[in-house]
């Protein structure tokens, strides 16, 4: 940063202010009501000046960081399009911020400065300080998600101030359809009965069906919360296709149908036993399908009755 800049970075006069204003008070108090009038009429003049320099510091400010960095880009009104705000990194003390992230924020401009972190809580400029250009995570404001990229500016002068300037872009729409994507992309899985031919050795046809009657209905009812597809490929394997909102909840009720397909037996005793091979993160339909009978094959290969994701 160049010696111009440096010379627009001038400390708050709110704390200059609030001294003159109680001295006026004082001799007002004192009964000296010449002298505390010319005290007021010069507070008031200095106050004036000092908003008026302040303003005119402000649009400097403004001008200077449109025209020495590119990651601001002014707009016809010569205004930002993003929230910005330029920020001392040593002491988070805020230098100057555009209306965007004020109205984003509740930011106001008062003649006390502000810190960062009173405005944004519990955020930090360290990854700024170390030379990175974008924040290592998103924040989320009034209900909506922004990440956050910023330059830093050094003086020339003796102090060596490091300033940091961030804009916020709004990513709410394009997380909302990324998320929205993740969440929808097919989970691909087998249900194999492992051992429906132990089941069904010596059993009449009626027995049969009604064996196979009770696995359908007991792979169905568990299918019918996943809102998936479901299809009988063979006798004893079937393809589910759900979307992967839903794995979540099924590897958190352990694939409860692991268990409750023992509740179904052969007339010698025999508890029918499942496995599930789940195909997820494919690029296609056809690899997750791969990737689901390799999960049956590992399933199988462990003595069945169980789930495998791959």
């Amino acid at each position: 940063m160049n010696r111009k800049l440096v010379k627009l970075l001038r400390p708050g006069m709110g704390a200059y202010f609030f001294v003159m204003a109680a001295f006026c008070a004082a001799t007002l108090l004192e009964g000296n009501y010449l002298l505390a009038s010319a005290e007021a009429t010069v507070t008031l003049l200095i106050f004036m000046l000092y908003i008026t320099n302040r303003n005119r510091r402000d649009r400097q400010i403004q001008k200077y960081i449109q025209e020495a960095s590119n990651t601001l880009e002014s707009t016809s009104q010569g205004e930002s399009p993003l929230p910005a705000v330029l920020t001392r990194l040593g002491d988070g003390g805020i230098i100057w911020a555009n209306h965007r992230f004020s109205e984003l924020t509740g930011y106001a401009d008062t003649m006390m400065e502000q810190q960062l972190d009173e405005v944004l809580p519990d955020f930090s400029t360290e990854w700024l300080a170390s030379g990175k250009t974008e924040c290592p995570h998103d924040v989320t404001l009034g209900g909506r998600r922004y990440r956050i990229y910023g330059t830093t500016i050094r003086a020339e002068d003796h102090w060596g101030i490091m300033l940091g300037v961030l804009y916020f872009v709004d990513l709410t729409e394009l997380y909302q359809v990324r998320d929205e994507y993740i969440r929808s992309r097919p989970v691909v899985s087998i249900i194999l009965v492992d051992n429906y031919e132990e089941l069904t050795m010596n059993l009449s046809e009626s027995a049969i069906s009604t064996m196979n009657a009770q696995i359908n209905d007991a792979i169905t009812a568990w299918a019918e919360a996943y809102h998936g597809l479901l299809r009988k490929l063979e006798r004893n394997r079937y393809l589910l296709v759900f979307e992967k909102r839903d794995l979540e909840h099924a590897k958190q009720e352990k694939f409860s149908l692991l268990e409750d397909i023992h509740e179904i037996t052969s007339p010698s005793g025999l508890a029918a036993s499942i496995s599930f091979g789940l195909g997820v993160d494919a690029e296609t339909f056809e690899e997750a399908y791969e990737f689901a009978a390799l999960g049956i094959e590992m399933a199988l290969s462990r003595g069945g009755d169980q789930a495998v994701i791959k």
